[in-house]
């Protein structure tokens, strides 16, 4: 009896002390994914901000003959070696135009890549592209609702945070235009608001999985 007691204690330890090395490593395995979590957070972080400092810098013109914009060799010394180099497909754009990429980090395929893309006409940049993909604000209907016509840039950026996708021409004046894109919280809708002189003049909602897209009559801003 005292031999069988004594093997139940041995297997009831046994039992014990697999649940507690289990347990200790389903909790080091939840350690190590939230440091990952974090590690991959803090550098997508940095990323973004070596990439909007990079574009600030980054001055664009609207029709390529006032100076405003920098020169190639500008942008170059700026943005380093681009990743890829292409023809413009932007309508209006002069013959000869050029469209450099930068790629800062590729996730799930180029749709969700972080990169810069700047057209250079006549050794000049006329306009630049940033996709903030990561760190982007998603915005909700009723948001969408609240812009209206006239609303500044940076009020808008301000109210909305940081958007998908952002896209800047020109330097100021008639020839002067941005785009903010920004998406829902279930990825599904995209919002694009339009400014000229960083005035907002037209705002458009579209869902590509239903190829529908509605652009709005907006009130002005009293």
């Amino acid at each position: 009896m005292k031999k069988l007691f004594t093997v139940i204690m041995m297997l009831l330890t046994g039992m014990t002390l697999s649940a507690c090395s289990f347990e200790a490593f389903q909790a080091a395995k939840s350690n190590a994914s939230s440091e990952a979590v974090s590690a991959h957070n803090v550098r997508s972080t940095r990323i973004n901000h070596t990439m909007k400092m990079k574009f600030d810098q980054i001055k664009t013109d609207g029709d390529s003959t006032d100076n405003h914009g920098s020169s190639k060799a500008q942008v170059m010394a700026v943005m380093g070696k681009p990743d890829r180099e292409s023809k413009s497909t932007r309508q209006g754009s002069d013959q000869g135009s050029k469209v450099y990429t930068w790629t800062f980090s590729r996730k799930n395929g180029h749709q969700s890549a972080k990169t810069i893309s700047i057209d250079v006409v006549h050794g000049r940049a006329v306009s630049k592209n940033i996709f903030h993909n990561g760190i982007a604000s998603k915005i909700h209907p009723n948001t969408y609702q609240h812009i209206k016509k006239g609303d500044q840039l940076a009020t808008v950026r301000k109210k909305l945070g940081t958007p998908t996708q952002e896209m800047i021409m020109g330097n100021k004046g008639p020839y002067s235009s941005q785009i903010l894109v920004y998406l829902d919280q279930e990825n599904e809708k995209t919002y694009t608001f339009s400014f000229v002189d960083q005035k907002l003049i037209s705002k458009s909602s579209s869902n590509p999985k239903h190829g529908s897209t509605q652009t709005q009559s907006m009130p002005c801003n009293n």
